[in-house]
């Protein structure tokens, strides 16, 4: 993901949250108290986790520290295993997590289960869209889904 896309997409996320007050405001005490000066913590949706980046990692992590594993192991030893997993996830490999997820959004919002979201076909033209075009299709895919008469109506140019 080039700059320009990653500032689209923190630009679209920053105005989604606040459009959306009441949407993920828990924030744990002691996460607030470890994040740089400068950075922000950003939520998304808890329900989808094929679309969290960081489930594809813990899940690879898990697992080397799950093929080292031995009864007679300490929690320090635990520990110290997880970081040494984590250290070992390359640049590379984690550019290639995110690529996947992405892919698979793609591929998602080409089924019906997108919703009206599907409008817009590919992640990259989702994150390219206006938040007016986003309530749009959002508005016109649930009144369609309500009433197929009221849709047709509101797509009616007005005279």
């Amino acid at each position: 993901m080039g700059p320009t896309l990653l500032l689209l997409l923190r630009e679209e996320i920053n105005k989604w949250l606040q459009s959306h007050p009441h949407a993920n405001v828990e924030v744990p005490t002691s996460l607030v108290r470890d994040v740089k000066k400068g950075s922000r913590i950003i939520y998304t949706p808890p329900y989808e986790s094929w679309l969290q980046p960081i489930e594809m990692v813990w899940a690879q992590v898990k697992q080397r520290v799950r093929e080292q594993s031995d009864r007679r192991r300490t929690s320090q030893q635990l520990q110290e295993q997880t970081k040494a997993a984590l250290r070992a996830m390359s640049v590379e490999r984690l550019t290639s997590i995110i690529r996947h997820v992405h892919d698979d959004i793609d591929d998602w919002l080409l089924t019906e289960d997108a919703g009206w979201l599907q409008a817009w076909r590919s992640l990259a033209a989702l994150v390219a869209s206006t938040p007016e075009e986003r309530d749009a299709a959002y508005k016109a895919y649930h009144i369609e889904e309500s009433s197929p008469s009221a849709a047709a109506a509101a797509q009616e140019p007005a005279v």
